[in-house]
């Protein structure tokens, strides 16, 4: 058999053989639910209250309990029930173990972010020190090809005079640009 013909066998073998599989699930699907009637009206819905707490409603009364008293000063009648108070979710209290795992976990985090920076600083400076020894419109040219905040970054890192002569020769817009971003990281 020639590599073409085994090619062909095996695609056919596939794109036939996810049918049957279907197939064979859906039926054994169908075959283990039992039938029945499915049914579009939504189930009346489920009182859930708790024994001897107030319903929901704050404007229902409820009868007061009949008690014989002797002293006439207690009350009979209607008294208003008390509006309900929402549930409360419970207060989980932290596990300590758990909290050394995630300080540590957040300190190591902060040590490679760390690491990260100063890697990031080290390239810009690098390219800024590449792009200060390019003519002004070829260094233009390689910061075009950098988004607006990285041109920013590595041209903060150039002289005054160096970053206006590569800022001249790009288009005003990205340039005018540029000077914000500039001005933004010079406040930081």
């Amino acid at each position: 058999m020639d590599e073409k013909t085994a090619k062909i066998l095996v695609a056919l073998g596939l794109t036939v053989s996810f049918p049957v599989v279907l197939i064979v699930m859906f039926s054994f699907l169908n075959s283990s639910a039992p039938a029945r009637p499915r049914s579009r009206v939504a189930p009346p819905p489920v009182e859930r209250s708790i024994a001897g707490a107030p319903s929901s409603d704050s404007t229902k009364t409820r009868p007061a309990p009949r008690i014989a008293a002797a002293d006439s000063s207690v009350p009979t009648g209607e008294i208003p029930t008390p509006p309900a108070t929402p549930e409360q979710p419970p207060v989980l209290k932290p596990d300590p173990a758990t909290a050394r795992q995630l300080a540590s976990i957040k300190n190591e985090l902060k040590k490679e972010l760390d690491a990260l920076k100063k890697d990031r600083d080290a390239m810009l400076e690098a390219l800024a020190q590449s792009l200060a020894a390019l003519p002004a419109n070829e260094a233009a040219a390689e910061l075009r090809s950098l988004d607006d905040d990285s041109a920013a970054l590595v041209l903060r890192h150039l002289s005054s005079s160096r970053r206006t002569e590569i800022l001249s020769q790009l288009e005003t817009a990205r340039a005018q640009r540029l000077q914000r971003k500039l001005r933004a990281l010079a406040t930081r």
